[in-house]
């Protein structure tokens, strides 16, 4: 996908024009549109607002796209990515957010929009996870964060700090979605194992680690029954992470005789610079920071380059053996 635009049945995302100033400030300057937030914005607040995307969208590549209607042309709101930067337990993050003219509401587009807008922050930019926000209240942005699969834990809620303490507006509810969920749900990425994999988890296993493994990963996949049952964090679950419809890696978690959750991710060397497994880790560990669970690797001696990568992610050695070192990560706490 391109920086220049995205698409849907229904609508174009694209780069602003200068045509689109005058309804985007009749957008903004609508008092239901804006009922959630402080207040409607003036022309000249509404064109700051455009330069200001612009420019992110030239110095980060993501900003809030330009919405238009591919059967009429007609330009109808925002829907993108912008960065959240003030101070909050989650922030620095990057928000999906949408405004739409009040014509708009009740069809859809605001999900469409910001389902193809998820998918370019995930692919394209490699973001480790989305996060949305609004004021409590605000019932049909939360239900979008819900279409959308972004999940909601009441301890993540927090009081927006730009607005003044006692303001209506300010309890904010914030909806996340790390990368390995969003990918858990895309068919062409994520799905689970089965018996017909084994001859590629078996040369997966054995181009991973070279001459460290004896025993063949055929083997290891059935002791464990290939299970996949609701969600691919089920405990013992081996799922294929495919790429363009080939396999090129594979991601486990599994009980642990200490009672923490093991997690075993391997993707092919040769797409090992693709991002793509560190992204799954990351995506593990935000998948368990919201369980108060930690997150276990058991990487062979020799492969030093597995160890610094998690050593950077926040693992700690916390044990070892003739082959492996353990290594540990645990949530931050609360």
């Amino acid at each position: 996908m391109s920086a220049q635009g995205l698409s849907t049945d229904r609508l174009r995302l694209r780069r602003w024009r200068e045509s689109d100033r005058a309804p985007f400030a009749s957008i903004n300057a609508d008092p239901q549109v804006m009922e959630h937030y402080p207040a409607p914005l003036s022309r000249a607040e509404s064109d700051a607002f455009i330069d200001r995307i612009e420019e992110t969208f030239a110095t980060r590549s993501l900003g809030l796209w330009a919405v238009e209607e591919r059967e009429s042309t007609e330009f109808i709101g925002y829907v993108g990515l912008w960065p959240a930067e003030f101070d909050a337990p989650f922030t620095p993050a990057v928000e999906i957010g949408w405004r739409l003219a009040r014509a708009h509401w009740g069809r859809g587009l605001a999900t469409e929009a910001a389902r193809v807008a998820l998918e370019d922050g995930f692919v394209r930019l490699e973001l480790d996870e989305v996060v949305s926000f609004t004021s409590t209240a605000n019932l049909r942005s939360r239900s979008v964060m819900r279409k959308l699969g972004l999940s909601h834990t009441t301890s993540d809620d927090f009081e927006h700090p730009a607005l003044d303490l006692g303001h209506p507006l300010r309890p904010h509810v914030l909806y996340r979605q790390p990368r390995l969920d969003w990918v858990c749900r895309q068919d062409e990425r994520l799905r689970p194992a089965t018996l017909s994999d084994r001859p590629f988890l078996d040369r997966l296993r054995r181009e991973v680690y070279a001459d460290l493994i004896e025993a063949t990963f055929g083997e290891w996949v059935e002791e464990r029954h290939l299970r996949y049952e609701s969600t691919c964090f089920e405990r013992g679950a081996i799922s294929i992470i495919e790429m363009k419809g080939e396999p090129i890696g594979m991601i486990q978690l599994a009980p642990h005789p200490k009672g923490i959750e093991v997690c075993e991710i391997q993707i092919r060397n040769a797409m090992q610079r693709s991002g793509l497994g560190t992204a799954l880790l990351r995506g593990v560990q935000a998948h368990a920071e919201h369980g108060s669970q930690a997150v276990a690797l058991d990487v062979p001696k020799k492969n030093d380059r597995a160890k610094r990568l998690y050593e950077r992610l926040g693992f700690a050695q916390v044990g070892s053996n003739e082959s492996h070192h353990l290594m540990l990560w645990k949530p931050p706490s609360r």
